[in-house]
C-alpha cells in the first residue's frame, strides 16, 4: 500500500483538527507534525490532552474533521479505512486479545485478512513468537486465559507486527503491566526496533518511558497543541527542557485556574499580589541562598554505593589512601 512495504516511512500531519459536535472547543486544534521515518516519537502530556484522539486519526478509528495526514506520500484520507487498518500495526493498554481464539488464531488475524496462504501465516505466526521471546511450541495453541500479563502484552506487540506494517500506533501498551513486567518489556520492545525501525507513534502518560524508548518526545498541552518537539541526541539540556515544559501548566489551564480563583492568569497558585508587600520584592532572610531549604525539615540524601566505606573495629573508616581514620 505504501512505497516501502516493511520498512518505516515519514508521516506528514497538516493543520489536523477534531471538533465534536456539540462541543464548544475542539479536542484536538490545528496540529502540524513531521515524523521521520523508521523512528519512534513518543506523544507524553497530561490526561485529556488530546493525545490518544491525535494517534487514532492517523489510521482513521477516529475521522478528523479537517486537516491533511500523509504516510509514506499517500493521503490518507482518501483510502479505504478498513484497507488503511491492516497495513498499519495497532497495540493498546487492555491488548485486545480475542478469548476465543488461540495465541497463533491471534497473531494471524491480520494476514487472513490479507489472504495470505495458511502455510506463510503459520511461518509468521513461528517467527513472531521467537521475535518476542515466546516459545512457538509452547504458546501458539494456549488461549489468552493461560497466559500472564506480560506474556499477553507480546502477544500484542506481534499481532501488530503480523503483516509487517511500515507504521505502529500503541496507545500505552505496556501501562496495564506491574513495574518489574514493564521495564523487562520496555527493554524487549526496544530491542525489537532496533532490529526493525518501523516508524512509531507512542502514546503514555510515563515520562521515564518516553525517554528510555523514545527517538524524539513531543510534549502536548490541551486541545494536542505542541509544546516541545525535541530528540535526546545531547541528553541533559533536551531532558530538562522537557522536563520543564511537561510540568508547566499549560495556557489554558492558567487561565481556567485564573477565572476560577479570581487571580489574573499567568499568577502562580498561593502568590501575593503586589500589593501586598507594598510593590516591593520581599528579601530572603541573611544567610538563605537560592538552594537554601527551611529549617526543621526532613533532608534526603542520594548516596553511591562505591562511596560507601565500612568500619572495623577499634580501627575506624577508611580514608580514599586506604589508610585508617
Amino acid at each position: 500500500m505504501f512505497d516501502r512495504d516493511t520498512e518505516g516511512v515519514r508521516i506528514e500531519l497538516r493543520s489536523l483538527t477534531k471538533h465534536y459536535p456539540g462541543q464548544p472547543a475542539p479536542a484536538v486544534d490545528n496540529v502540524t507534525l513531521d515524523i521521520p521515518a523508521g523512528e519512534l516519537v513518543v506523544f507524553v502530556g497530561p490526561s485529556g490532552c488530546g493525545k490518544t484522539t491525535t494517534m487514532k486519526m492517523i489510521n482513521r478509528l477516529v475521522e478528523p474533521t479537517s486537516g491533511e495526514i500523509r504516510i509514506g506520500g499517500r493521503d490518507v484520507l482518501g483510502l479505504d479505512p478498513d484497507e488503511l487498518r491492516r497495513h498499519v500495526g495497532y497495540a493498546i493498554q487492555q491488548v485486545g486479545l480475542f478469548p476465543h481464539q488461540t495465541v497463533a488464531q491471534n497473531i494471524g488475524l491480520v494476514p487472513k485478512l490479507l489472504g495470505w496462504p495458511a502455510a506463510k501465516i503459520a511461518e509468521r505466526v513461528e517467527e513472531l513468537l521467537a521475535l518476542v521471546s515466546l516459545e512457538p511450541s509452547l504458546f501458539r495453541d494456549r488461549y489468552p486465559r493461560q497466559l500472564s500479563g506480560g506474556q499477553q502484552q507480546r502477544v500484542g506487540v506481534a499481532r501488530a507486527l503480523a503483516a509487517d506494517p511500515p507504521v505502529m500506533l500503541m496507545d500505552e501498551p505496556f501501562g496495564a503491566t506491574d513495574p518489574i513486567t514493564r521495564e523487562h518489556l520496555q527493554n524487549e520492545f526496544a530491542r525489537l526496533q532496533k532490529q526493525l525501525r518501523k516508524t512509531i507513534i507512542f502514546v503514555t502518560h510515563d515520562f521515564e518511558e518516553a525517554i528510555k524508548l523514545g527517538d524524539r518526545i513531543a510534549i502536548l498541552r490541551e486541545r494536542s497543541h505542541i509544546a516541545q518537539y525535541d530528540t535526546l541526541r545531547h541528553p541533559r539540556r533536551p531532558r530538562r527542557r522537557l522536563r520543564r515544559e511537561l510540568h508547566r501548566p499549560g495556557r489554558h489551564a492558567q487561565a481556567a485556574r485564573a477565572a476560577a480563583g479570581g487571580r489574573p492568569a499567568g499568577r502562580l497558585p498561593g502568590a501575593r499580589p503586589p500589593a501586598a508587600t507594598g510593590g516591593r520584592r520581599r528579601q530572603p532572610p541573611r544567610g538563605a541562598g537560592p538552594h537554601a531549604r527551611p529549617r526543621h525539615r526532613p533532608v534526603q540524601l542520594a548516596l553511591r554505593r562505591a562511596h560507601l566505606r565500612r568500619p572495623v573495629r577499634g580501627r575506624g573508616f577508611p580514608g580514599r589512601d586506604g589508610e585508617r581514620r
